[in-house]
């Protein structure tokens, strides 16, 4: 064989080659960018209470009406008081953790909840940090909740949640009308405000 022919093979060789890589590269790519949009079009999805994502049109609820378990509260202020000292109010309580994300993205929907509803108490319950801690995100945070610390989840064992957010809507006479677990990435804002509004009935 020539020198000219081996060339030539070598020659047709090549096109062949750059064929198959690109055709790897683009195996590739087409890959990661099914991962990365699917994971840009989960953020239309609710989250569960341990933080990752589900299917379902709303977060979680349980509407069967009972008695709240009349928990003593730990402040942050170093005082404590028992649940039911809030009777006479619908009460918001929301156990939460500066570590969970979706916790902190309901805040503002409990928030404006306090505002336009007249009466509702929000009881932020922080599950297994420090004074503190809560006590920094506080002073980042100017919302006009009642904050509460569970160091050793001793609340939150009182009540039927494996893990967080998860959030109770109680009446005036101490029972709970709703229980979210988890939250949605279109917000919490309508189904507190069912919740509130069912309370007051």
């Amino acid at each position: 064989m020539t020198n000219n022919e081996q060339n030539r093979k070598a020659g047709s060789a090549n096109p062949k080659i750059i064929l198959a890589v690109v055709a790897v590269v683009l195996v590739v790519a087409f890959i990661v960018i099914s991962q990365f949009t699917g994971g840009n079009a989960s953020q239309n999805d609710d989250y569960d209470g341990m933080g990752s994502r589900t299917q379902s049109s709303q977060a979680a609820s349980d509407s069967s009406s009972s008695e709240a378990p009349d928990v003593t509260l730990n402040l942050v202020d170093g005082t404590q008081k028992q649940l039911s000292e809030s009777r006479g109010h619908v009460v918001i309580l929301s156990f939460w953790a500066t570590w969970c994300p979706y916790c902190i993205e309901e805040m503002p929907d409990i928030h404006k909840i306090t505002e336009d509803y007249e009466g509702v108490e929000a009881i932020l319950v922080n599950c297994g940090e420090g004074a503190q801690t809560v006590e920094d995100f506080m002073a980042e945070n100017s919302y006009d909740f009642t904050w509460a610390l569970d160091e050793d989840y001793a609340v939150q064992s009182a009540y039927p949640t494996s893990g967080i957010p998860y959030t109770l809507v109680i009446d005036a006479e101490g029972n709970v009308v709703q229980a979210f677990s988890g939250s949605k990435a279109s917000g919490m804002y309508n189904d507190f405000a069912a919740a509130v509004e069912e309370a007051m009935e």
